[in-house]
């Protein structure tokens, strides 16, 4: 999925090779403006725009999702794609910058072995939040925002 929203970010293109995964694509108006075509399960060597993608879903392979359905609302899209995976959802028009400061909208399966956490921070990040949980535990508030 990262990797997805990173060529988003870039507005470039994808192309899927060789993964034990199957890829699948959420287009909010579908691919080409085509309604019938709002899921589309990425097919190996095959190129993809990221443009308009709203979601991806990142699901072990063979899995039987919305392929070819043509109305489904985006929120059910993720949470049943959430139940058997990982997806990540995009906002429109979403920039570039995002890059450098990965703090994804990403949900992942409660059976995925990364459940932990499933928002990836930079390492100063991660620090900045560890500060706040000991003055949080002190009874102290930073000031910082």
């Amino acid at each position: 999925c990262q990797f997805i929203r990173a060529a988003r970010a870039l507005k470039g293109d994808v192309i899927f090779y060789n993964l034990d995964v199957d890829l699948f694509l959420y287009y909010k108006d579908g691919k080409d403006g085509d309604i019938t075509q709002q899921t589309i399960k990425m097919e190996q060597g095959q190129r993809f725009q990221t443009t308009d993608i709203h979601a991806v879903a990142c699901l072990p392979k063979h899995s039987e999702f919305w392929d070819g359905v043509s109305s489904v609302s985006l929120s059910r899209w993720t949470t049943e794609a959430s139940a058997i995976g990982s997806t990540t959802t995009f906002e429109d028009n979403e920039p570039a910058k995002d890059m450098a400061d990965p703090v994804f909208k990403s949900y992942a399966s409660p059976t995925l072995a990364t459940r932990q956490e499933n928002v990836i921070m930079t390492d100063e990040k991660k620090l900045e939040v560890k500060q706040k949980k000991k003055n949080v535990a002190k009874g102290t508030r930073s000031n910082s925002p």
